[in-house]
């Protein structure tokens, strides 16, 4: 599991600067789709990247719950 966060955690990293360059770029320039679509991908990785971090949370619970 560690091995797993770490990777997550790398992505968002990555993710995160990519969102803020792809925000700004689709804000300001509301009528470009190529730049919507960056925005709309790097929103559905970043939901992703969350989904699993859930699930994640989710195993140690269990995990935790066991172990009582």
């Amino acid at each position: 599991m560690l091995n797993q966060l770490n990777e997550l955690n790398s992505g968002v990293n990555i993710l995160l600067g990519e969102f803020k360059n792809t925000y700004v770029a689709a804000k300001m320039n509301p009528t470009n789709s190529e730049y919507q679509q960056q925005f709309d991908n790097i929103k559905t990785s970043l939901g992703e990247i969350m989904s699993k971090s859930f699930n994640i949370s989710n195993d140690v619970q269990t995990d935790t719950n066991d172990l009582n």
